[in-house]
């Protein structure tokens, strides 16, 4: 691929090639995995399963489906549900890879139909209905490798595709080197078609930009997501010659997602959100009496005699002396009686999903300790609340503000210094009637156990009030609570990072 520098993307690091395809940057490691899918997991949607728990995370170019309770299931990633092809397959889509038969009907030529493999979220949903006849097909190939193209004359005059035309399609993960059906098939695809829609845009949760091209091909149209650093520009109306791993759906058959009472009620079947709650109290209360929770607490608070320690042995370069004199003032020194004041919030203080307006990159990328600012509010309403005013705290923070209103928010936030305790109370055109703050919170490498990347909450006791304390939770505590509450037997380990190997040499690579 051509390569294309920018601020927020380091393509030189070694990543998993699928979801680099999508904007996710993750380690070939099963943790890094792990993590990503525990973040996607808290902002997904539920839908009906036979086994274990079947979500959805979505964006407008990217979901991502999962099964925690299926004993094996790997995530399935796709682009876009919106079908450009019809196929037919001879048995029901219960398994983690579909063997179709894609076909256009309308064909006057009455071209043979092509093959395809497959991965899709069929078999971790439930209500997938009769297979019969053609369906609609939407299938995403997710690309670690592609060639661009003025024409499709261009294209086939090209060594390195020779005799490939310009509209091509070969699955030939399902192949072994003598043209038969392999042993163990995979769903590595190459082929060439022309681009007739593409959109550079950005993951959500990872600010990278990835490319979605709509590239028509033989018998059809399908998805394209490669990272952006494999075009340089516009590549709209150019033909592309591309190998990747082909994912995918039957629209029509997917049922629809659980509603609000549906996910509640299986929620509740799985776990007790007071039993949980009384857990998570009571695991971190423990925690406080061990010497892992005096690093936690003087992480966020450093003593007097820590600081004229590190002064006094010269700890500090000169850089760092100006933050050692002010580290006093930036933080509330550790004191008893700020200890108590954490027993006290932790055995009172709701939980709060705090949702992150923004956060350091050492806790984005390192997962070390490191200033936050996020949103906190209570009740009902409070994750709408709290998700409405992340949104537009970030647009103003970031961006140009649209109005008076909302430079009187930017302005209110626009001290990025952090400060322990800090609170700022949101404006009621904002958040209504509802008790809202923009809050300064020491997010601590204990806490980003399982949130390692760029998040959008952190679990937290919050007192209400101006002045209440807020303090992130471990991660550690909250995932034991969830074992141990758990009717289920929880999910799947991990899967090993082996499983997404590099795919076979490309057809005129």
């Amino acid at each position: 691929m051509t390569q294309e520098s920018s601020n927020n993307e380091n393509p030189a690091k070694e990543v998993i090639p699928v979801y680099s395809s999508l904007g996710f940057r993750i380690p070939t490691d099963a943790n890094a995995l792990g993590r990503l899918l525990e973040v996607t997991a808290t902002l997904s949607e539920s839908y009906p399963a036979r086994v274990g728990e079947a979500m959805l995370y979505s964006q407008d170019y990217c979901r991502i489906w999962q099964n925690f309770g299926l004993d094996g299931a790997l995530p399935v990633l796709e682009c876009n549900p919106t079908p450009g092809m019809t196929a037919y397959t001879q048995k029901s889509p219960a398994d983690a890879l579909i063997f179709a038969w894609v076909l256009d009907p309308t064909d006057q030529e009455n071209s043979e139909p092509f093959p395809v493999l497959f991965s899709n979220p069929h078999h971790l949903i439930d209500g997938c209905g009769e297979i019969e006849g053609l369906l609609p097909l939407a299938l995403t190939m997710l690309a670690d490798s592609c060639m661009l193209f003025s024409s499709g004359e261009e294209l086939t005059a090209d060594a390195r595709v020779i005799d490939w035309p310009a509209y091509a399609f070969a699955a030939i993960g399902i192949y072994d080197e003598n043209g038969n059906i392999a042993e163990k098939p995979s769903t590595t695809a190459f082929l060439t078609g022309k681009i007739i829609l593409a959109v550079k845009t950005t993951n959500e949760l990872t600010a990278i930009n990835f490319w979605m091209l709509r590239v028509r091909t033989q018998h059809g149209e399908l998805f394209v997501c490669l990272p952006s650093e494999a075009i340089r520009e516009d590549p709209t109306g150019k033909f592309i010659a591309v190998g990747g791993r082909i994912s995918g759906s039957f629209p029509d058959l997917l049922p629809e997602r659980l509603t609000e009472d549906q996910q509640l009620q299986e929620t509740e079947s799985k776990f007790d959100n007071e039993e949980v709650e009384n857990k998570i109290r009571e695991l971190t209360l423990a925690f406080t009496q061990t010497p892992e929770f005096d690093l936690v607490f003087n992480e966020i608070h450093t003593s007097n005699l820590q600081i004229g320690l590190v002064k006094g042995i010269g700890l500090f370069n000169k850089d760092f002396r100006t933050a050692g004199k002010n580290l006093a003032a930036t933080r509330q020194l550790a004191t008893p009686q700020l200890r108590e004041r954490y027993l006290h919030a932790i055995a009172n203080a709701p939980i709060v999903f705090a949702n992150i307006v923004m956060a350091n990159t050492e806790a984005v990328e390192n997962g070390r300790g490191s200033a936050a600012l996020v949103v906190l509010s209570w009740g009902e309403k409070s994750m709408e609340v709290m998700g409405n005013a992340r949104s537009t705290l970030a647009r103003v923070h970031f961006d140009i503000p649209e109005n008076e209103a909302e430079q009187e928010l930017a302005n209110l936030i626009e001290d990025e210094e952090y400060q322990f305790g800090r609170r700022r109370p949101l404006p009621h055109w904002l958040v209504g009637d509802n008790e809202a703050y923009a809050a300064d919170l020491w997010i601590t490498g204990a806490a980003l156990d399982h949130e390692r990347l760029r998040l959008e909450m952190i679990v937290c006791f919050a007192e209400e009030n101006p002045n209440g304390l807020t303090f992130a939770i471990p991660g550690k505590l909250i995932q034991q609570a969830l074992d141990m509450c758990s009717k289920t037997n929880g999910p799947p380990p991990l899967p090993s990072s082996a499983s997404y190997a590099q795919p076979p040499p490309l057809p005129g690579s």
